[in-house]
């Protein structure tokens, strides 16, 4: 299954981004929070920005450890140091194929 998504026009949202500033570390629930972009499997690269709806709040600190180590090994590192993290993005992920299944119903 190819999970890479075809390229187009990264799209930008201002007011999204500033709104995630404000909401708790997905990873940790801390505040002080930076719009971090998920490159992986998104419509971004290494030398794009992916579309900002492919972001989410991340504390300061883990957003540079995510550029510094790279996202695969960055995200193995959360899981393994934050197991209620893997729980809550197994839920979410549960509960969005849930939906997906639900409207095609």
């Amino acid at each position: 299954m190819n999970m890479l998504l075809p390229k187009h026009k990264p799209l930008r949202n201002r007011p999204y981004l500033d709104w995630l500033r404000d909401q708790p570390c997905v990873v940790t629930g801390a505040g002080e929070c930076e719009p971090a972009h998920l490159r992986w499997g998104t419509d971004g690269s290494l030398s794009s920005k992916p579309s900002d709806c492919y972001a989410f709040p991340l504390h300061w600190s883990l957003h540079r450890k995510q550029h510094q180590h790279g996202e695969p090994s960055f995200w193995l590192e959360m899981v393994n140091e934050h197991p209620l993290f893997l729980q809550w993005l197994l839920q979410q992920a549960a509960g969005q194929m849930y939906w997906d299944w639900k409207r095609n119903d």
